[in-house]
């Protein structure tokens, strides 16, 4: 069991950092970068790399960051199949884990909604 989408390079999150775009809500925020279809031609696969962070400020126990980070990666993987290629990061606030899952989902599909 392992992560299904590729992670993301240290290299290519600080590229992410520096050059992203951010939209956000009050639960979560996402920094991302789109790609170009053309770079790698028609061959090339539509990888979507993707990050979650959770702030130490904002959990302290790891136990509760992962388990935030486990949620992000499951509700990545239903909504990243109608977002455009790209790198994207998502950040999540205090707050978030004391809610239920179907919420910060649905609060994250609006949110990618919203990068079309």
């Amino acid at each position: 069991m392992g992560h299904p989408k590729p992670r993301i390079s240290r290299v290519l999150f600080e590229e992410v950092m520096k050059k992203g775009h951010t939209k956000g809500n009050t639960l979560v925020s996402v920094r991302f970068l789109t790609t170009n279809k053309e770079k790698g031609g028609a061959n090339q696969k539509e990888e979507k790399p993707f990050a979650a962070v959770v702030s130490k400020k904002s959990y302290k126990k790891a136990v509760d960051r992962n388990k935030l980070k486990r949620r992000g990666r499951a509700i990545f993987d239903s909504v990243s199949k109608n977002c455009p290629p790209g790198n994207y990061i998502l950040f999540f606030k205090k707050g978030t884990l004391e809610l239920p899952f179907s919420v910060i989902k649905n609060e994250v599909k609006t949110l990618f909604e919203k990068l079309k």
